[in-house]
């Protein structure tokens, strides 16, 4: 069962009318309120991918009756984003069909900027090869499927091979780059421009435990 808090915020919200009865007159204003949502609050239970419960069935109630919903979502919270999206689903089939939400300056633009790049991979603006799914009306260029191509034991042998005779042919000129890279991190500069510079002469193994070297290794289970 989701908790306490977010079915007494969930309640709230899908209550037309609060009726204060007998408060004690010290009560403040937002005791009265939180003393009235928890006196109203429904059930609301989520089994990790569906919502159900008393709540649940109010909500859609209510959605289904009215031309607008509105939810006022506290922050912080994983399930609000899943509630939203069903509650979407679930009354799209009563008309619901668009969804205004309330988001900063700069997530506007990175979905704008996400959505143009979507759009354009879709009908072929912009190739890109791996990714890109987009065929033509006729079907040119259309193939079957292809066989995954993979490396040879002897072909894996040898490009270790290769990474190790480019080291030896570069090591003097790859450590002084791998330390101008280490400075540039010590002084919690732009590494990029010597990240640049180091791979002309330095494997990416030896450029990352050189960074490892500086600021420790990056803990994958975070």
């Amino acid at each position: 069962m989701i908790n306490a808090r977010i079915a007494t915020i969930i309640s709230t919200l899908i209550m037309t009318t609060i009726v204060y009865a007998g408060e004690a007159a010290e009560l403040t204003r937002e005791e009265k309120i939180t003393a009235a949502a928890i006196k109203h609050r429904l059930q609301l239970d989520f089994d990790g991918s569906t919502f159900s419960g008393p709540a649940w069935d109010r909500l859609v109630a209510e959605g289904v009756a009215a031309q607008f919903f509105l939810i006022g979502e506290e922050h912080g919270i994983a399930e609000n984003p899943v509630l939203i999206a069903q509650l979407f689903s679930k009354l799209s089939t009563h008309g619901y069909s668009k969804l205004a939400i309330e988001i900063s300056p700069t997530m506007a633009w990175l979905q704008e900027e996400s959505l143009y790049y979507e759009s354009m991979k879709h009908d072929g603006t912009l190739p890109i090869v791996g990714v890109n799914t987009f065929l033509p009306p006729d079907g040119h260029g259309e193939v079957g499927e292809i066989e995954l191509m993979r490396s040879s034991d002897s072909e894996k042998v040898q490009q270790v091979r290769n990474v190790e005779l480019f080291r030896e042919a570069h090591w003097e000129e790859g450590a002084a780059r791998l330390s101008m890279l280490q400075k540039v991190a010590r002084e919690r500069k732009n590494t990029f421009d010597a990240l640049m510079e180091a791979a002309k002469a330095c494997s990416l193994g030896t450029m990352s435990h050189s960074l490892y070297d500086v600021g420790g290794d990056y803990r994958r289970n975070m």
